[in-house]
């Protein structure tokens, strides 16, 4: 778990300041978890469900009787997500 006051979320995008380095050494079940306190600064309510198996969904969002699926990637700054993924998930959606 990690303590998101390590990176000043405040509710807005513009106000949302880390550390490059740290947030950089974050593992990818931190990440999640750094997403999601990014979402609940915005209202939602955030359950990490991220794992094996997980179908590629992350997170769910709710907010205003209303669900949202979340993937969240972690790759190095060199790399990007695949257009394999994106679509991937857009079935998974359909």
């Amino acid at each position: 778990d990690i303590d998101s006051s390590e990176f000043d979320i405040k509710g807005n995008e513009q106000d949302l300041v880390f550390n490059k380095d740290k947030f950089s050494s974050l593992n990818p079940y931190q990440f999640e978890g750094f997403i999601a306190k990014v979402f609940e600064s915005k209202g939602f309510k955030a359950f990490c469900i991220g794992g094996a198996n997980d179908q590629g969904v992350d997170i769910i969002l709710l907010k205003d009787n209303a669900y949202s699926l979340v993937q969240v990637k972690k790759y190095k700054e060199s790399n990007h997500v695949k257009s394999e993924e994106m679509r991937d998930l857009l079935l998974y959606i359909l």
